[in-house]
Formats: C-alpha cells, structure tokens, sequence
C-alpha cells in the first residue's frame, strides 16, 4: 500500500518529513501581524516593520494550549527585550563583552544543573545577549528591547482571542549533572567569548550576528548541535536570498505588508517544525529592516555577503567548542585509558 508522505497530524497540523504547518499557529500569527502590516500598508513602512520583528518572538513560541500557559508569551518577550539590553550594556567594550558573555554562559549552565529556567537561560537569554552585541549605542538597545517586550504583551492579549485546545503530553526536561553543566558552560562561554571577541576584532558592523549564531546553534548533544546548525546555515540562505530578491523588486507599501506579514505567520506556523525555520524568518524581516529605504543593488549585495559570512563564521565557532573539542577530548581518554590497559 502507498504511503503518502504528506499526512494530516492532530490538532490541525500538517506534517511533511521534518516541517510541521499549524493552521491554529497560522491564524496566530496573521493576528499578531495585523498591526505592523496595516502600519505598512499607511505608509509608516520603518514603525510597521519594527512591530512585526517586535511580534517575532510570539511567533516562534506559538499559541499555547490554555490561556494561563499563555502568560509565558509575556515572560519570554520580557526576557528577550531584557538580554538584548543587557547585550547592548556589555557592548560599551570588547572586554566587557568577551568577559560578560563567558560569565552569562557560565552562569546559565550552573543554574541548569538546579533549576529548569536555567535551560531557558541557556537556550534563549545567553543567545539573545549574544545578539544584542550589534547595539554599542544604548538608546537602540533600549528601543530594541521594548520593542520585543511590548510586541509580546500584544501577543498575549491577541491569544486570549482564540480558543483553548487540549494541552499536549511531554516529557519534563532532565537537568544537567554537576559535571556536565561545568563542562558545558565553559565550553558555551568560551565559545561565546570568541565569538564577540571575533566580531568585535573584525570591525563587523553587528558584532551580535556572530554571536547569535554561534550561541544559538551551541547544544550539550553534538548530534543536536549538527542538525542545528545545518538547519541555520540553510535557513540563513534562503531567508537572505528572498529578502534580497524582494527588495530587488523595490515593491510599493501594500506589496511590503503583504509579503513582511506573511513571513510572520509562516515563522508561526512551521515553528514546530524539526528542521530549524526561524532563522530563516528573521533573517528575512531584519534585512528589511535594514534595507527597505535603501534597497540598492550595492547596499543588498552587502547586507546578504555581511548576514551570511557573520553565520557561517559563528557556525564555525560553534563547531569548534561544541563539536571538535568534546570529541578530540573523549579520544584522548580512550587513548589513555588503552595505554594504561595491563
């Protein structure tokens, strides 16, 4: 009998392989792009633009299961905007950025070693401190940050719109041993270090893309690191590649709220998916960001090269201390241990 790779899944879902399309996670994200997009459509293309990256971090959440779990839509935008300010705080120097950020990622893993949340420092506030590196100049992290915060407060009000669904089963996290989390948080907060210390040694214009990408794709399993970074690179790429083709186009205001809110709702309904989407969404609405009043054929060539070589570049830092180092450490113990084997 055939088996048809497209199947329907619970709770509204289409799954194809590793992409998972949600059609509740659709209709979020079309709500809590309305303002941003009606923004554009105005002709305020710069304010409409900032609402819907401000809305990202909703949408790469998604639309919990009851309205009291959707409070962490709140809690999460209020993380992202606080560490991208801390980020831009650590900015002011090289040095406060390469110590802060070793001791963010340090901290972070010790704390997932005793407390759950500590794995939400690890996974989202050091990575998002990382990014908020680009921003030495503090009234734009602040804005940034409010942005980011005040865009998920609105998500949550748009949430409690839609009705509640049955809360799926998963299995509570295990916490990092006291071993493991040493280890592991020297290596993400050497890998951190370098990673600011790389950009800001460069002279990168956003010394934070290196590392976010190096901090974001960094997982205690090597195999999850691989898969994560594979999925970054790729969605890196073509989020790059169809933002510098739009803006190619120089579409009016219309054409901008039609496409920029349809990245929206899409970074929402696949980001459930196992490949890793998101950064293709946000790479597409910052280079618009970025680009849409100066879409020139030199200021988009420049802005894909300086996106994608930033990634690759903190990509391989990543692979460096979480990939290379754990296993050329664990074949010098096998090594060890065969030598001293009577």
């Amino acid at each position: 009998m055939t088996q048809h790779p497209t199947r329907r899944a619970p709770h509204g879902r289409m799954r194809h392989g590793a992409i998972v399309w949600s059609w509740r996670n659709a209709v979020f994200g079309l709500l809590i792009s309305l303002g941003g997009a009606v923004t554009i459509a105005l002709g305020s293309t710069a304010t409409g633009l900032a609402l819907l990256l401000g809305s990202l971090p909703a949408a790469s959440i998604g639309l919990l299961a009851t309205r009291h779990a959707r409070r962490a839509l709140v809690v999460v935008g209020v993380l992202f905007g606080a560490f991208m300010m801390l980020g831009g705080l650590l900015a002011q120097s090289w040095l406060t950025a390469v110590l802060g950020m070793f001791g963010l990622a340090f901290g972070a893993c010790w704390l997932g070693a005793r407390r759950p949340l500590g794995q939400l420092g690890i996974a989202l506030c050091v990575p998002i401190a990382g990014v908020g590196l680009s921003y030495s100049d503090l009234a734009s992290a602040v804005r940034t940050g409010l942005l980011l915060a005040g865009g998920s407060v609105i998500a949550y009000l748009w949430s409690l719109a839609l009705p509640e669904y049955p809360r799926p089963l998963r299995s509570p996290r295990a916490l990092m041993s006291a071993d493991q989390a040493r280890d592991y948080g020297v290596r993400l907060g050497l890998a951190g270090a370098v990673a600011a210390g790389v950009g800001f040694a460069l002279g990168t214009e956003h010394v934070g893309w290196i590392a976010g990408a190096t901090l974001f794709v960094m997982r205690p399993s090597r195999e999850m690191q691989r898969l994560r970074s594979v999925g970054r690179a790729a969605s890196v790429l073509v989020g790059a590649s169809v933002a510098a083709w739009t803006l190619s186009l120089h579409p009016g205001h219309l054409a901008i709220a039609v496409v920029a809110a349809s990245a929206l709702v899409a970074a929402a309904a696949l980001h459930g998916s196992r490949w890793y989407v998101i950064p293709a969404f946000s790479t597409f609405l910052v280079l618009w960001v970025l680009l849409y009043d100066n879409d020139t054929t030199a200021g988009i060539e420049h802005r894909f090269a300086e996106r994608t070589l930033d990634t690759l570049c903190g990509l391989a830092i990543a692979f460096v201390f979480g990939v290379a180092l754990p296993t050329l450490s664990e074949r010098s113990a096998r090594r060890r241990r065969v030598s001293s084997a009577p």
